[in-house]
């Protein structure tokens, strides 16, 4: 995407000069009326909702297991079909893993009774040349799909005028579901908040900001099928800085587990809105960065995953509200990690970084902390059939430019 450098004109009266925000439909001017306090308070209660129905859902398996009497050498739990033989465990958990190798498909159907099959689904979660090894769960999963997180994040962007970086805390909740009885697709919605301080004393002392607030929404779709899973969704940001703005872009990403402990892939941004704002008087715009990589997963013993992602971003502005303008850069590389590792059941480590050179224009962005899981599935979430593909946005996946 070609940018063009504004440069600021002194003759123009201030009123000229102040760029208006339209909302473009009633959430957007929901949302911007609310304070940050009102937006913490309505993200607490979405999770609150979630919850309950989590609850609720989980109070119908519990029901479910109760009546349903399995055959010798199973066991029926929250997380699977558990089998008490001796079979190798290819996924290589530990014994407090709730997941274990199963035998094939035929054997089960033999085993369990046409009215036990229809409320039992198998989810391949790793392969090998003889058979998959499944997890067998409730068939709506509606007890095993929600996130929620709590951590650190710190992000340093070109929007932030050379002058800026941003620390403080996120909190986000994610949520997936079967859209259709019989069907794979599945449906993905999440909100992050991110409450951070200006890590820099510059903008507060010229524009008056001494901090920022930003609400992500994530929704879209996603499927896993055999050894293909996809997702494509559409990432909304709403932030109070030093101007109020409304972002937005498109995310997909494609992988393919080539076995038990390995997936590869690549995913995409693609910017589908951008804003006029305005830095101490300057007028500016800020825009999504499109970017794209190709990335490698690892799943390790006792259920812990890291990746890894190299690719590229399109150019971006050197803008400095203290030591001037230059160029435009070029493409630019793109890289970053994520780890997932569970502690027990129902929480596990979730974090992620993500970086664009060079990294005194670029971008610095990365958040850390636990994630809980009210379905007690920590152990294979990223694997679950119905859990979402794509995280919630964040400022590691949604990097903004800054040109004037």
């Amino acid at each position: 995407m070609q940018k063009t450098l504004r440069s600021r004109n002194t003759d123009v009266d201030n009123s000229e000069r102040r760029w208006s925000i339209e909302p473009i439909s009633c959430l957007d001017e929901l949302i911007m009326s609310l304070s940050p306090c009102k937006s913490c308070c309505i993200f607490f209660l979405v999770m609150l909702i979630l919850c309950i129905i989590e609850k609720n859902s989980a109070v119908s398996a519990e029901q479910f297991t109760s009546d349903t009497d399995l055959v010798e050498h199973y066991q029926f739990t929250d997380q699977g079909l558990e089998l008490d033989s001796d079979s190798l465990d290819r996924l290589r958990f530990d014994s407090q893993t709730q997941y274990r190798n199963h035998p094939q498909l035929a054997e089960v159907e033999s085993l369990l009774s046409p009215a036990e099959l229809e409320n039992i689904d198998l989810d391949p979660v790793s392969y090998s040349d003889e058979e998959p090894a499944c997890v067998i769960s409730l068939e709506p999963e509606q007890t095993k799909q929600l996130e929620l997180f709590l951590g650190l994040e710190g992000s340093k962007q070109p929007q932030d005028f050379g002058v800026n970086a941003h620390f403080g805390s996120r909190l986000h909740a994610n949520y997936g579901y079967q859209l259709f009885e019989d069907s794979s697709l599945g449906f993905q919605i999440g909100t992050a908040v991110n409450l951070t301080d200006h890590a820099v004393r510059v903008t507060s002392q010229v524009d008056g900001a001494s901090s920022r607030t930003q609400s992500f929404t994530t929704l879209g779709f996603f499927q896993r099928h055999d050894r293909i899973s996809w997702a494509v969704v559409f990432d909304y940001l709403y932030q109070q800085d030093y101007s109020s703005v409304s972002l937005s872009q498109l995310r997909m990403q494609g992988g393919y587990t080539l076995n038990e402990c390995q997936e590869v892939g690549a995913f995409f941004m693609f910017p589908t809105s951008d804003a006029k704002a305005e830095w101490a008087g300057i007028p500016v715009a800020l825009d999504p960065l499109a970017q794209g990589a190709f990335y490698f997963r690892q799943t390790w013993d006792h259920g812990a995953e890291t990746t890894f992602w190299l690719g590229a971003a399109e150019g971006h502005g050197q803008v400095n509200a203290a030591l001037g303008d230059t160029s435009d850069t070029n493409v630019q590389i793109a890289f970053g990690s994520d780890f997932h590792v569970p502690l027990n059941n129902h929480v596990a480590l979730f974090g992620q970084a993500n970086f664009i050179m060079p990294s005194d224009t670029g971008t610095v962005d990365a958040y850390l902390g636990f994630a809980f899981y009210p379905g007690g599935n920590a152990y294979g979430w990223r694997k679950q059939q119905y859990a979402p593909v794509l995280p919630v946005a964040s400022n590691t996946s949604f990097a903004v430019d800054l040109d004037r």
